[in-house]
């Protein structure tokens, strides 16, 4: 049996809003090497006490990949392995 993985939503942690600028560089220069497309990029500001009046100020990402279409699917996926915490350097300039 082939199954095709059609679609993935990832969400990420990250501190600062520089960080989530180079986050969503660094996924759309990684699926220029993949046969994958990021397809929606989305972020919310969080906030929580840490005790006392201090607030720590943190970001979620959601990140959207689509690997194949279900009506003319291209690549069987059986599953997508993303590396623990590793992503490509991507250069800013």
């Amino acid at each position: 049996m082939i199954k095709w993985l059609l679609k993935n939503t990832t969400e990420y942690r990250v501190e600062t809003m520089d960080d989530v600028e180079i986050l969503h560089k660094e996924l759309q220069k990684a699926c220029e090497y993949e046969d994958y497309n990021l397809t929606a990029f989305s972020w919310t500001e969080k906030t929580s006490k840490v005790g006392g009046d201090d607030v720590e100020v943190y970001f979620v990402v959601k990140a959207t990949y689509v690997f194949n279409t279900a009506k003319d699917p291209e690549f069987p996926y059986n599953d997508v392995s993303f590396s623990k915490a590793t992503l490509i350097d991507v250069e800013l300039n």
